[in-house]
């Protein structure tokens, strides 16, 4: 039993996991070695070698948007079995998920299912039913490269351009749900050692509908046994936004023109 501040998470795909729905990673995140805490109670009975069924209560910022949830994992035959379900923010919903390899190459699969609410309200969930689900796999090649690759299905998004505006209002979005606005995704994510010291990593997001992308190349360089430098920059490539005539307010055409190129680096110390 664990009551306070602490880091739940759940899932166990690499890039962004539908089951991982307390405090999920963003797909493009640069930072995910420290998962932030929530503020839950927390119990777990294990079973056997690697049974678990686990209840927990999630405080939100209003009374409205408590979660309580309950959880399952076990490990038959060498595949790591998923469940999860109750209400996440007021909303009903039910998960599960595979893990296992088949041969040298990795293989996850996670799905949830949500009922919508508010979807009379603008600021509300899109549709009264929604889905988020993910298949990935991942490999390590002979010469050292590893690939992990990614289709996601995002089901709070946008079949088209047009409507990204009002996705990107909606509370999927604003809680952290998703962080995409498109419907169908292939994630891409290798990496390489180029040295003991040195990994050069890469990720790839491209939307599957509007044929627009994110791609972000990344060099991790460990300085000290405590110290990391990330040197990293963010190519977006789409189509930009558009102005229909009589229309004040440009239009967006795909995701990622709406976005600008960006580079930067990220240090990290442990003590």
């Amino acid at each position: 039993l664990v009551v306070g501040r602490q880091a739940i998470g759940f899932g166990r795909i690499a890039i962004f996991s539908p089951l991982d729905v307390i405090a999920p990673f963003a797909p493009d995140a640069l930072e995910t070695a420290v998962r932030p805490g929530v503020d839950a109670i927390r119990a777990g009975f294990h079973y056997g070698l690697d049974g678990q069924v686990g209840a927990l209560f999630v405080a939100g910022d209003q009374q409205r948007h408590d979660s309580w949830l309950t959880t399952w994992s076990d490990n038959r035959s060498g595949i790591d079995l998923l469940a999860i379900a109750g209400r996440l923010r007021s909303r009903s919903m039910i998960g599960c998920g595979l893990a296992g390899n088949l041969g040298t190459l990795g293989l996850k699969g996670e799905l949830t299912f949500y009922r919508g609410q508010n979807t009379d309200d603008a600021d509300g969930d899109l549709r009264r039913h929604f889905a988020i689900g993910a298949v990935e796999a991942w490999y390590r090649f002979d010469n050292g490269i590893s690939l992990i690759a990614e289709y996601l299905y995002n089901g709070p998004g946008g079949e088209d351009p047009q409507d990204y505006l009002l996705v990107a209002g909606s509370a999927p979005l604003r809680e952290g749900m998703t962080y995409l606005l498109g419907r169908h995704y292939l994630l891409v994510a290798p990496s390489y050692q180029l040295h003991p010291l040195v990994t050069l990593e890469g990720l790839l997001i491209w939307n599957l509908k509007d044929r627009s992308t994110l791609l972000r190349p990344a060099l991790v360089c460990s300085l000290n046994d405590n110290l990391d430098l990330q040197l990293f920059w963010a190519w977006p490539a789409g189509a930009g936004p558009r102005q229909q005539q009589g229309d004040p307010w440009l239009q967006p055409d795909s995701e990622f023109g709406l976005q600008g190129e960006s580079a930067g680096l990220f240090l990290r110390y442990f003590f």
